[in-house]
């Protein structure tokens, strides 16, 4: 070897050494890109919800913790028994989703909050719940009550002065078996039911 080659040779080991670890670091970026992508999910983003916990009553008369469904994925639903509509088709959607889930929706829980605490009394809700299969739990509480969990929830609502109803944010949210909120959907996007279980299936497994 010539005293030009030799003095060559650590040159280009150095520049050998930076192509490996520059593809080293190049694998890990993508790496954690894929792993931390902000959204794996059909549905959308949560939003900014400031406290996802519903410290509200069930139709019971019980403190409601949501802590208490730890270990099971929860779908969190706002609305009202004298809906006309929305509600009712949403919980018929959401029942073609926990189909599709066969027996694992045994390890989903679904929860109806009321916007309307003094028309929806306890038994009236109960009775409407129990037209969705599973029934959801339903949970109330004081006007101030259910109004602090929309808002913290990022819930909008208002009654119509003419007809009496009320207009509110139509969303369901899903929540992992950790308690954490993972993502959320329109009314719209729970017409692809396979597509809302595949999230669901995610967040079980």
């Amino acid at each position: 070897m010539t005293d030009q080659a030799e003095q060559g040779l650590p040159l280009l080991l150095s520049i050998r050494r930076a192509a490996i670890v520059c593809g080293a670091m190049a694998a890990l970026l993508c790496g954690y890109a894929f792993l931390w992508s902000p959204n794996t999910f059909y549905g959308s983003s949560a939003g900014d919800v400031r406290d996802p916990a519903l410290d509200l009553t069930t139709l019971y008369g019980r403190p409601f913790r949501l802590d208490s469904l730890k270990g099971h994925a929860v779908l969190v639903y706002f609305g009202y028994a004298s809906c006309p509509e929305i509600c009712s088709t949403t919980f018929l959607g959401l029942g073609h989703v926990l189909e599709r889930l066969g027996s694992r929706k045994s390890e989903i829980e679904t929860v109806f909050v009321t916007l309307d605490p003094v028309a929806d009394t306890p038994d009236r809700l109960r009775q409407y719940l129990a037209s969705f299969d599973p029934p959801p739990i339903g949970l109330t509480g004081s006007e101030v009550a259910v109004a602090n969990a929309a808002r913290n929830w990022n819930i909008s609502w208002w009654r119509d002065k003419d007809s009496g109803l009320i207009n509110h944010t139509s969303v369901v949210f899903l929540l992992d078996p950790r308690g954490r909120l993972r993502t959320r959907y329109s009314y719209s996007q729970l017409g692809d039911a396979e597509a809302v279980a595949n999230d669901i299936r995610h967040v079980l497994d």
